[in-house]
């Protein structure tokens, strides 16, 4: 394909193949741009594989043709901005927003809407094949004009708990709701510890898609892992007086807990997540190396200031080193050579904190490798990613000039979904569906209790489904579980191991309905190691354990005091007395074992005998006997008589 269309073969091998490191070089002559790998970058620009190496004197000789690209415009920006380079790392794949598309000669251009690809295209009528009229109205909805500023209204959209595939679909729906009321300003309140991978990169896809609403992300008071790139994704991020962003490293679960990535999936566990940062700090302004350290704990950051224009700019240690020179360490002497490059850049000392209301000295590095970046209100203001501190509605109103706020919330099912998968919630259904099914086990026929308990685990596994907690994997080693089960207790009694392993299934497959998915996740089940999700897993064992002795203590007073209750009567008889269902004797008391009577045909070994007036059918232990023979009864059962000679 990119023979065809003429795209850059050495970024389509990019995208497949993490290894390959991209540069991007511009011929000084004639303006020409190409994209190289590391060698050939090398051989036509000196030095070695970092962009801050310093050549020496050889490469300078090779080197006068070719010049890395510093500058690239960006047409949703509709700006230049600086470029990182190499434009792909070895570490990662390459993966692109819509205004690198374009400067890397994929993309054409920005399309937003049906009328851009009538002007792009000249069309004169667009038609719609396989799609419903209301798709159509979903992709022309973009278009629709916000109500003028002079309205000034804002709309505020909560983002809370986790992050699962109902937000998403939640979000929607008070999105377009947002919109039809006329809303100029969305504000997503955020207290929120992440979430579902996926569900989060398609949030953010539909906030930076908002181009005709400004989004504001309100920290109040925790954006977490996928609630950051929720956050960075907005337009503009404000901050509670106590508050915290960040901590968004992607982590990998194993049987042996928390685990590093291994290196062959880094690159396609990291890439996405990364690139959705640097994305959003493209988009907005923020420090791409933040960004990184957001969710990479190897990036050491340092914070610079130029000692001619005050610019601050947070950088990695290898560029710190190049532009002050020494060692990574911040009491390192430097040497005379050092000092002469440290001349323009010093440490930053010092910054404003808006929720301390002074200025607090700056720990250098501002990341330290062996950390991620978690930023309070203060710092976030003072790292130029949020913009000021807001602790209420009336704070909101003046900051955007608001003259309406709204609160738009989730619907009765939304919020019944999130409540069912409440630990504490399906803890007692748990525990209704245990006592449920002991109740109908020693009751006869299928009653009430069963129905109720049936309902209960319906809803146990289904809510967490719905709500993205739950996955088929779950749901499949659950009722796998359950049909172990059923088949120790019907088919091979006793305590086996269809009936443990039928435990242990449902067991786990209930303790995994309590944690989202994970995106390093390469088996069904799998052991979660962040921090929210092991919170989460807690949660679950509290609440199955809870749910297991409570039961224990209900059976108990069931079976104690229940049975003798006049309401429990009304849905679950009792078992009927032992006289009550005894057949009637047809022998009215006699041929009881023991007693004599005289057989009044031929036994064979089936005939009729005499016990005293009354007739009854008998049969010997194979003796065939003459009429008149003297009988004695040994055996009784129901209607069978059995009868030997007399003695």
């Amino acid at each position: 394909s990119a023979g065809l269309n003429a795209y850059s073969e050495v970024l389509c091998e990019a995208f497949v193949i993490p290894e390959r490191e991209v540069w991007w070089l511009e011929n000084i002559e004639t303006g020409e741009r190409e994209f190289v790998l590391r060698d050939e970058k090398e051989e036509r620009v000196g030095g070695g594989s970092s962009l801050f190496e310093v050549a020496d004197g050889n490469d300078e000789k090779k080197a006068p043709e070719w010049k890395l690209v510093e500058r690239r415009f960006d047409p949703v920006l509709d700006r230049e901005i600086k470029l990182t380079q190499p434009v792909v790392r070895s570490d990662q794949l390459l993966q692109m927003s819509g205004g690198m598309a374009v400067s890397f000669g994929f993309a054409k251009g920005i399309v937003v809407d049906e009328g851009d690809l009538r002007e792009r295209y000249g069309l004169t009528e667009v038609i719609y094949i396989g799609d419903t009229p209301a798709d159509k109205v979903a992709l022309n909805q973009s278009t629709v004009e916000s109500t003028p500023a002079a309205a000034k209204i804002g709309a505020v959209l909560s983002i809370h708990n986790d992050i699962r595939d109902i937000t998403k679909g939640s979000l929607e729906r008070r999105i377009a709701e947002a919109r039809e009321a006329g809303a100029s300003v969305i504000i997503f309140d955020m207290d929120t510890p992440g979430g579902l991978v996926s569900t989060t990169i398609e949030i953010n896809d539909l906030i930076r898609n908002l181009v005709d609403i400004k989004t504001v992300a309100w920290v109040n008071p925790d954006a977490y892992s996928g609630g950051s790139a929720i956050a960075i994704a907005c337009d503009e991020i404000v901050m509670a007086r106590s508050s915290r962003i960040g901590d968004a490293q992607v982590i990998f679960g194993g049987p042996g807990g928390v685990e590093a990535i291994p290196e062959a999936l880094k690159p396609k566990v990291n890439t996405p997540v990364i690139d959705e940062f640097l994305t959003s700090a493209a988009l907005n302004g923020y420090s791409e190396v933040l960004c990184e350290a957001f969710i990479i704990p190897e990036r050491e950051v340092w914070w610079l200031e130029n000692v001619e224009t005050g610019e601050r700019e947070f950088v990695f240690r290898a560029e710190k080193q190049k532009r002050m020179g020494g060692g990574s360490s911040l009491f390192e002497v430097l040497d005379d050579e050092d000092s002469e490059k440290a001349s323009e850049w010093k440490l930053v000392e010092s910054y404003f904190d808006p929720v301390l209301d002074r200025d607090i000295k700056a720990a250098q590095p501002v990341v330290r490798s062996d950390l991620l970046l978690q930023m309070s209100g203060g710092k976030a203001v003072a790292f130029g990613f949020a913009k000021g501190i807001v602790v209420d509605e009336g704070d909101l109103r003046e900051r955007y000039g608001l003259t309406e706020v709204i609160y738009i919330g989730d619907t009765w099912s939304e919020a019944i979904a999130f409540w069912l998968t409440s630990a504490y919630v399906r803890g007692f259904l748990m525990l209704l569906m245990i006592l449920g099914a002991y109740v109908e086990f020693h009751t006869p026929g299928v009653g009430l209790a069963g129905l109720v308990a049936l309902i209960c685990l319906m809803v146990v596994i289904g809510a967490p489904y719905l709500t993205g907690l739950a996955s088929v994997w779950e749901i499949a080693l659950i009722i796998i579980g359950f049909l172990l089960i059923a088949l120790e207790i019907f088919v091979i009694p006793g305590v086996g191991v269809a009936g443990i392993a039928g435990l242990m299934f449902v067991m786990i497959g209930l303790l995994s309905t309590f944690v989202p998915d994970d995106p390093s996740r390469w088996f069904p089940i799998f052991i979660p190691s962040a921090e929210s999700s092991l919170d989460l897993l807690k949660q679950g064992i509290v609440a199955i354990s809870t749910s297991l002795v409570t039961s224990v203590a209900g059976m108990f007073l069931l079976g104690r005091f229940l049975p003798r209750s006049a309401a429990f009567a009304m849905f679950a008889p009792a078992n009927p007395m032992p006289s009550e269902v005894q057949l009637e004797d047809p022998y009215q008391g006699t041929a009881r074992v023991g007693d004599m009577g005289v057989a009044i045909s031929t036994l064979r070994p089936a005939g009729k005998a005499r016990f005293g007036s009354v007739v009854v059918d008998v049969v010997t232990q194979g003796d065939y006997l003459d009429p008149n023979a003297r009988l004695e009864v040994i055996e009784r059962r129901g209607n069978r008589v059995v009868v030997r000679p007399a003695k």
